[in-house]
């Protein structure tokens, strides 16, 4: 099959059942072909993939078995992007060169992207994961701050203790927003405060996260604690 333009979007196909009939057969025609051949450079070029960057710098505090999973996973994806854009690429100079799609596997190194690490600090809700993901998400593990991110920052004062006299009838928020300052700036509950807290000191939250997990016992069997993402 030759397809010359969008013909369903033609004038004389505009409207109608014409122009539904042609499209669903453009559509038939690019998801069941044995070959693909491009003629249009600008088409072609519209192909090509970028390499998906993450810089790992941030999270070498993280496990390093974790760590190395993630880095040969996406390590992984982008030789798969790259040997996609070279075939695509190649076609520039040889338009009726053939690309096999089913050779190309970076449909499958995405699919290999298939956990989920979910951090917070309530956990009972159900996460919602969209329905183009459902069959591919094999496993989602909680790590879990619980009862509330607060608990850091109280066990940073070393108010853990004072905390514990009240927690029957004060939250940890409310606690903190009575009882930390950062400097002259009193806890209000945003991400600029913790920023601002941790920020210069990220040994201080290591200590904090690490701290909590003894200070709090255990969790659910399926929720795991942030220090069991830390080396």
């Amino acid at each position: 099959m030759t397809s010359g333009g969008l013909d369903w979007a033609r004038e004389k196909w505009k409207f109608g059942v014409g122009s539904k009939f042609i499209r669903q057969g453009e559509k038939n025609a690019v998801k069941y072909a044995d070959e693909i051949i491009v003629l249009s450079k600008a088409a072609l070029f519209s192909r090509v993939i970028q390499t998906v960057e993450i810089d790992f710098t941030p999270y070498q505090k993280l496990d390093k078995a974790i760590l190395e999973k993630c880095e040969i996973k996406l390590s992984s994806l982008n030789t798969a992007i790259n040997i996609l854009d070279q075939a695509l690429l190649s076609k520039k100079d040889n338009p009726y060169l053939p690309i096999e799609l089913e050779k190309l596997d970076i449909k499958r190194k995405a699919e290999e992207l298939t956990d989920v690490l979910r951090i917070g600090d309530g956990q009972n809700e159900k996460l919602e994961i969209p329905s183009a993901y459902k069959d591919k998400i094999t496993l989602v593990e909680k790590y879990c701050t619980k009862p509330e991110l607060e608990m850091l920052l109280i066990i940073s004062e070393d108010l853990a203790d004072e905390y514990e006299k009240v927690k029957s009838k004060t939250k940890p928020k409310t606690f903190a927003k009575a009882n930390i300052r950062c400097g002259k700036r009193r806890y209000d509950n945003s991400t600029a405060f913790y920023e601002e807290y941790f920020g210069q000191n990220c040994e201080k939250l290591v200590a904090a996260i690490k701290a909590y997990k003894q200070h709090n016992g255990s969790h659910k069997k399926d929720e795991h604690y942030l220090a069991e993402l830390l080396k």
